[in-house]
C-alpha cells in the first residue's frame, strides 16, 4: 500500500512524517545511491512522466528516442522511482502534478510526504484498482484519491 503524508503549504514536512523513518527531502542528491529493479512499475513510471522507456538501471530512451542516463531523467521521475524502489518517505515537494499523479496511480508500496495538489491529478491506472493510505484513511480508486485531497469531498 503506498502511505501519503500531508503537510500544509508553509510548515515543516517533519510535522507530517512518523519520527522513526528516514525522510529524503532532496530526491535529487539521494537518487545517484538508488538502485533501480527495473520493474514493471519502474517502467511505467519512466513511460507516464519522462514519456520515455527504461533501457536498464542507468540508461533510458527519452521521448526524441536519444539515450540518455536517468541522473538525466526529471527530478519528478527520480522521486517516483525512489517512491518504487526504497522504504523511505520521500517528499514531493519538488514534483509536477504530472509526477504526483503517475506515483499515486502506478505505484502499489512506498511512503510519499506532500502537499495537497493545486489541480485535479491524472488518473494512469488504465481502470485498475489502487490501494493509497492518505493519513489514515484508505482509496481504491484515483477519483477518490484526488477528491479526497482536493477538499475531502467523496461523490
Amino acid at each position: 500500500m503506498l502511505e501519503v503524508y500531508i503537510y500544509a503549504h508553509g510548515t515543516q514536512v517533519e510535522e507530517a512524517v512518523p519520527s522513526d523513518v528516514e525522510l529524503v527531502r532532496d530526491p535529487e542528491a539521494y537518487f545517484s545511491c538508488l538502485e533501480l529493479r527495473c520493474d514493471d512499475i519502474d517502467k511505467d513510471l519512466v513511460r507516464v512522466i519522462e514519456e520515455g522507456t527504461l533501457l536498464d538501471g542507468s540508461r533510458f530512451l527519452d521521448r526524441f528516442g536519444v539515450t540518455l542516463y536517468t541522473q538525466q531523467l526529471s527530478t519528478g521521475c527520480k522521486a517516483a522511482l525512489m517512491v518504487n524502489n526504497s522504504d523511505k518517505v520521500i517528499d514531493l515537494r519538488e514534483c509536477g502534478v504530472n509526477a504526483i499523479s503517475a506515483i499515486l496511480s502506478l505505484c502499489k508500496s512506498g511512503r510519499v510526504a506532500m502537499t495537497a495538489p493545486a489541480t485535479d491529478l491524472e488518473d494512469f491506472t488504465n481502470g485498475s484498482r489502487v490501494t493509497v493510505n492518505v493519513m489514515g484513511r484508505v482509496f481504491h480508486s484515483m477519483r477518490e484519491v484526488d477528491a479526497f485531497l482536493r477538499g475531502g469531498v467523496l461523490w
